[in-house]
């Protein structure tokens, strides 16, 4: 009877929750770091990472030593959670135990998070994998892989330790052992605004003014009107004995450690009807909104003092972005054809304001006017309330249009700007207007997330946190470049948060991040690499507004910055390009941050259903078990008794 009941005490520990939660080995993978010298330079290290997963909540870990320069914690966290989202794992059930080992201090931040998103995924996913493959690069939305500082030094370092292979984003091997990389200083002077209002001197200032609808195309800057050329000649010093493979995206690093293409890419989706329904109707308020400006600025043509040139000046340019707009349209990319007609909204207002020579009486009406009116559109946009993404993603849009309208209303009121006051005034106008064009997007329907105060407070920190975290990093290995313009948008971002503006905060952190981004992806780029690098991150939009569909959310802006970007691509090799899918890629991907809205008596099948067939079976097999011993255990009493009493008989 012992051996019985030791067997089962052995299956009920086995059918225990303990032993059945699933408890991982301790994970290992090489890092490649750098430390800074005391002259300046970089000197590159190998690290070692390790996960080690147990049950839990979804809590994340880190324990470095020595302490890193840059703060990791918050790129661990968003890498965690870029893994998760990027393969469809069930993270919340799992704290994560990440611990960073360095033989000297390095530079942390987030040039480690393509390997924490790889680490955790063959993790979870439980693969066989080579442990001695090193990953440099940051991860990003989308999980696409992004360039990082100090490329040479770590690979280098990996030569000394031996490693298979070092992986790293597209083109940061080509620019590792470029003889100059200073070359990316002279950027500052490769962009061109379309505006007269200049917001920096860096590499973005051709798109960043408005990363949605004042661009005219024929303004950005090309790749083979910038620097970029001197990347043609690029010198290699040095021929590394390691495998040095580029990678795109998670997918990319999987297939290099196990040998297995993990996640099918699957791009193909349908444009949300309400969106195309709404986004055409936006077109042709925007574009109404032009032939009637048109129509008021003919008679004053005519009456003015202008000569023929001037005239046809004037002509030509409403005439190029009418044509602009209308083959956009003719294609359905409605958002580009807004674009256009809102740039040609500013330019014929700002030529009616210069045209009429506005007393100041005149001046002071206008600027009343449109005070009044951002008072009433915040009102307004203030009383809805929000249940989706694209509910979040319009009440961000539009509120971001009301304060840009205001800034330029303020500028145009500093008397330092008198010339340009005819300008600003205009843009001011024609901005408030775009917003309560995009009002119209509240229609939109989708699934239901949690988006409270509370929820948004804590979405709009962290993101913060990731800027900073990014701009540090940034400022560390690029110092050449003016990037205060994301500082200024950082610290909007923390002012709303104060004032408790959520939605203006995560517009202007998820700005700050893309920018960021795209000044680290651009580091890569040559005049080889372009078409390959817009159509990896063409693809990556592609494949995550794919999955989003699939589950029911469609992202307005994310879309609408994708067919943007797309358009810029097509007509030239355009820096703009790249960052309005960044900007895509950023706004794509809002979701990952926001728990689903749950009804009162709503429940997740498969989850219970798992738990209930679990418990079922485990109380059947245990039922079995028991049965059995007992029927073992009275035929065994029989066979002793029965015997006994024939001898008393």
């Amino acid at each position: 009877m012992k051996r019985p009941l030791l067997l089962i005490l052995i299956v009920l520990i086995l059918l225990s929750p303990s032993s059945l939660a699933s408890i991982y080995d301790v994970n290992h993978l090489p890092l490649l770091a750098v430390q800074e010298l005391p002259d300046g330079n970089y000197s590159g290290n190998t690290a070692d990472l390790f996960l080690e997963v147990r049950d839990g909540s979804g809590r994340v870990f880190l324990d470095t030593s020595p302490l890193t320069k840059i703060d990791t914690q918050i790129s661990t966290r968003y890498a965690k959670e870029i893994a998760c989202d990027y393969f469809d794992l069930d993270c919340e059930k799992y704290d994560f135990i990440y611990t960073i080992r360095a033989k000297s201090n390095i530079i942390g931040g987030p040039s480690a998070g393509a390997a924490i998103s790889a680490l955790t995924a063959v993790t979870l996913l439980d693969l066989d994998y080579n442990d001695n493959v090193a990953i440099t690069g940051t991860i990003n939305s989308g999980g696409m892989v992004g360039p990082v500082g100090g490329v040479k030094e770590k690979i280098i370092a990996a030569e000394k330790e031996g490693l298979d292979s070092v992986l790293v984003s597209l083109g940061s091997f080509q620019r590792a052992f470029m003889e100059d990389e200073s070359v990316y200083v002279d950027l500052e002077n490769s962009s061109s605004n379309s505006s007269d209002y200049n917001v920096s001197n860096s590499i973005t200032t051709a798109i960043i003014v408005d990363p949605s609808e004042d661009q005219n195309l024929t303004d950005n800057k090309s790749f083979d009107q910038s620097p970029f050329d001197n990347f043609q000649d690029a010198d290699f010093s040095h021929n590394p004995n390691v495998n040095v493979v580029e990678v795109s995206d998670l997918n990319d690093i999987l297939f290099e450690l196990t040998g297995k293409s993990i996640k099918p890419i699957e791009s193909n989706f349908e444009v949300d009807e309400t969106y195309n329904e709404i986004m055409m109707e936006l077109e042709g308020i925007l574009c109404d909104r032009a032939n009637d400006l048109h129509d008021k600025i003919n008679p004053l043509i005519y009456t003015s003092d202008l000569n023929s040139t001037e005239r046809e000046l004037i002509f030509n340019n409403i005439n190029e972005s009418k044509s602009a707009s209308e083959s956009s349209s003719l294609v359905g990319d409605y958002y580009s054809s807004a674009s256009f007609c809102f740039g040609l909204n500013v330019y014929i207002q700002t030529e009616i304001f210069r045209l009429k020579n506005l007393s100041i009486s005149e001046k002071n009406k206008e600027v009343n006017i449109i005070k009044k009116s951002i008072i009433s559109a915040r009102e307004l946009v203030d009383k809805e309330t929000l249940t989706t993404i694209s509910d979040l993603q319009t009440k961000m849009v539009v509120k971001e249009r009301i304060r840009e309208a205001e800034e330029f209303l303020d500028e145009a009121l500093d008397e330092t700007n008198e010339e340009n006051f005819d300008y600003l005034l205009a843009y001011s106008k024609e901005r408030l207007y775009s917003s309560l064009s995009w009002m119209h997007f509240f229609q939109m329907n989708g699934k239901q997330f949690l988006l409270d105060d509370k929820t948004l407070s804590d979405v709009c920190y962290q993101k913060i946190a990731e800027d900073e975290e990014s701009y540090q990093y940034v400022n560390t290995f690029l110092p050449m470049l003016d990037i205060s313009y994301i500082q200024e948008k950082i610290d909007i971002a923390k002012s709303s948060l104060e004032q408790k503006d959520y939605e203006l905060c995560l517009m202007k952190a998820s700005q700050a991040k893309a920018e960021i981004s795209s000044i680290m992806s651009s580091m890569g780029i040559t005049l080889d690499n372009y078409n390959s690098s817009i159509v990896s991150k063409l693809n990556t939009v592609e494949r995550i507004i794919s999955e989003n569909v699939k589950d029911g959310i469609f992202p307005i802006l994310g879309y609408s910055y994708y067919q943007y970007g797309n358009t810029l691509s097509q007509r030239d090799q355009s820096y703009s390009a790249l960052v309005f899918l960044e900007y895509s890629l950023e706004l794509s991907d809002l979701d990952i941050y926001f728990p689903e809205k749950e009804s009162n008596f709503s429940f997740n099948f498969v989850k219970d259903l798992s738990t209930f067939m679990s418990g079922f079976l485990q109380g059947l097999i245990i039922g079995c078990l028991l049965t059995w011993l007992i029927v073992q255990g009275f035929f065994r009493n029989r066979k002793s008794i029965i015997p006994n009493k024939k001898r008393k008989s």
